[in-house]
């Protein structure tokens, strides 16, 4: 398969390549893990587009995609350990299957990764506010922002959001601390996110290489 690096283009398979393939258990594992690095690449940009901005929507914006890049990375990582029933043959498996020994990865995982998707993303947990022992500011405590000339953002309830990253991640001796902590753990769950993108992809481009598949310019369909 020769890639043209210029232009949009895209890889397909003719309809009876596809014929071929759609009822091969292998194919919808391959289809899951594109999902899986099409949510992570999402929530990735959600954390990161909006780093340069203080403004209560891309505040909003950066928590709620840390939240979510670390639930679905958590997600991933573990839908990753099945793909050796199929893909274990691949030489690009090796890089899937680093991962899992992975030290800082496992150790992001059990800390972070799954305390966020158990008790923020997808459970909205009463005991959030009793746990995270939220003592640490300055003066008061906001408990939501807005701007009258950013009106499609709406509100953000910046409390909530502050109580569930203290669950997780603690409470330090500063707000300073905490939030240079809140830097780290980001840092690392990216970091791990574009791991995952980098094997997970050379897995999946290894496997439809194999299959055969055609390239062209992007048509333009659906």
């Amino acid at each position: 398969m020769s890639i043209d690096h210029s232009g949009r283009r895209e890889l397909y398979w003719t309809p009876a390549q596809f014929a071929a393939l759609r009822d091969d258990e292998a194919f919808w594992y391959l289809l899951a893990l594109c999902r899986a690095v099409n949510a992570i690449k999402a929530a990735q940009v959600q954390a990161i587009g909006s780093r340069d901005s203080t403004s209560p929507g891309a505040s909003r914006q950066r928590i709620a995609g840390f939240f979510n890049l670390a639930a679905t990375l958590f997600e991933a990582l573990e839908f990753s350990k099945r793909l050796g029933k199929h893909f274990k043959s691949l030489a690009s498996f090796s890089g899937v299957a680093a991962l899992h020994r992975n030290k800082q990865i496992l150790t992001l995982t059990s800390e972070i990764l799954e305390p966020i998707r158990n008790t923020v993303v997808f459970h909205f947990d009463l005991d959030v506010m009793p746990r995270s022992r939220l003592t640490l500011a300055p003066d008061n405590f906001t408990f939501a922002r807005w701007d009258y000339d950013d009106v499609e953002s709406g509100i953000y309830y910046d409390l909530a959001d502050l109580a569930a990253l203290h669950t997780v991640l603690g409470s330090p001796a500063s707000p300073e601390q905490f939030f240079d902590r809140i830097e780290v753990f980001l840092s690392g769950v990216i970091s791990a996110a574009r791991q995952f993108s980098k094997a997970a992809e050379d897995l999946i481009q290894e496997y439809v290489t194999g299959v055969g598949i055609e390239e062209r310019a992007e048509s333009g369909d659906p």
